[in-house]
């Protein structure tokens, strides 16, 4: 599942995830909403590619740790709906 967008999706979807791919963008963008601060801790990275665009950019692709995972909060119907 990939989640776009919301402050509040995207911390509850975080808190679930069993893969992140975060692009970090080199550059101050305005905006009203951003992706919550990423601790990779618990998370592996296991891919990470520099885009030398006119937007220059990092793509990172992090795996949550076997350990971190047993962690996750159970889903719920209420939840996903």
């Amino acid at each position: 599942m990939f989640l776009i967008g919301g402050g509040a999706v995207f911390r509850e979807g975080l808190a679930r995830a069993d893969t992140v791919l975060l692009t970090r963008i080199h550059a101050e963008m305005a905006g009203d909403v951003f992706f919550p601060d990423f601790d990779p801790a618990g998370f592996q990275l296991v891919a990470s590619r520099e885009v030398p665009a006119a937007l220059p950019m990092t793509l990172l692709t992090y795996r949550r740790l076997p350990a971190a995972a047993a962690h996750l909060p159970a889903a719920d119907a209420e939840s996903c709906s």
